[in-house]
């Protein structure tokens, strides 16, 4: 068991780049979820509005 799985190789944060990539890349995906659910939620609007007019 001295090789980890490939899904759980993650090398401790040893110094502010890597602390800065790991933060950079948490906000990329948490825009992406926002952009999704912005546009979810911008198209079951529409469709309430086209049934309830």
């Amino acid at each position: 068991m001295s090789q980890p799985s490939a899904t759980y190789a993650r090398a401790p944060i040893t110094s502010v780049d890597d602390l800065l990539a790991d933060r950079k890349r948490v906000y990329a995906h948490f825009v992406t979820g926002a952009k999704v659910g912005i546009a979810a939620v911008a198209i079951i609007l529409a469709l309430m509005g086209i049934f309830l007019t």
